[in-house]
């Protein structure tokens, strides 16, 4: 059941969308990109991994990527 907050958090991340000038779906082809590369070196934790995109005064985007992971994966040396 969704809940007053839950729609106001869409409802913000859609005018966060629109101000952005994003178009629809980078973010999530962003996510799953970051999660491919992550995941050759960390274990990471289910729906864990949290891209956020912003723009400054001066046009500038800023993007800032949070994960957890349980372990760090063995590395093969080339």
């Amino acid at each position: 059941m969704k809940t007053s907050s839950d729609e106001l958090v869409r409802l913000q991340k859609v005018i966060l969308g629109d101000s952005l000038k994003i178009p629809n779906g980078v973010l999530e082809v962003l996510k799953s990109d970051i999660k491919g590369v992550l995941n050759s070196y960390f274990e990471l934790k289910e729906e864990s991994l949290k891209p956020e995109i912003e723009i400054d005064e001066e046009g500038l985007y800023h993007i800032k990527i949070s994960a957890i992971c349980t372990a760090v994966k063995k590395v093969k040396a080339l």
